[in-house]
């Protein structure tokens, strides 16, 4: 994991619940231990903050969380202007367009925090099936045994040359000429034999 070496990495949420709200953090004792030797900064987001925060099921959840942020020194970005969502609906559009389905608004998010902050940032996830290496690129996988199930955590950056071969994609895609689901068909008026009283009255 050297290319984390005074770095940024970013703990998705599935990372804090095995620590915090599956209380097995036996994992994380040996992860911290490489990222400190690597001086890696680790940092979340708001939306990570607020995704965790929802799911804890007491006042002990939440003081330990706090306490884990005091003593790790973990930093909160925030999309704190137009570009940053400008970006997060590109990438979403590019989710799309690959058929990726099943990736939610926090994943487009955190990509964007992923290109913004491309130099430096790292992304650390057990969720590997949302960050597809068609759009990141994956550097570590790490096996770790979590209550007797084997997880994989990687580590994953954004890459900008996978994200302008994608828009030049997009660029070129042509939609399908369909209706619009939400749109009733096209009414049609009855015909009728013209012998029939219906048709005589039209």
């Amino acid at each position: 994991m050297e290319h984390l070496k005074n770095k940024w990495l970013l703990l998705d949420t599935n990372v804090l619940i095995e620590q915090f709200l599956n209380y097995d953090d036996s994992f994380w004792k040996c992860f911290e231990k490489d990222l400190a030797q690597l001086n890696c900064k680790l940092i979340i987001t708001l939306e990570i903050h607020f995704e965790l925060f929802r799911r804890m099921r007491s006042e002990q959840d939440h003081e330990n969380f706090m306490g884990f942020l005091e003593r790790v020194r973990v930093g909160v970005f925030a999309l704190s202007n137009p570009e940053g969502w400008e970006r997060a609906t590109k990438i979403g559009q590019l989710y799309a367009l690959a058929k990726w389905d099943g990736i939610g608004a926090i994943d487009c998010i955190l990509a964007s925090y992923l290109q913004h902050y491309a130099q430096n940032l790292y992304l650390a996830t057990f969720n590997n099936r949302d960050f597809p290496v068609t759009l990141f690129d994956r550097h570590d996988m790490l096996n770790f045994e979590i209550k007797n199930e084997i997880k994989v955590l990687s580590i994953y950056s954004f890459s900008n040359e996978k994200f302008e071969r994608l828009m030049e994609r997009f660029r070129k895609a042509k939609s399908p000429k369909k209706l619009n689901p939400c749109l009733p068909p096209p009414f049609k008026s009855p015909v009728y034999p013209k012998s029939t009283p219906e048709a005589r009255r039209l």
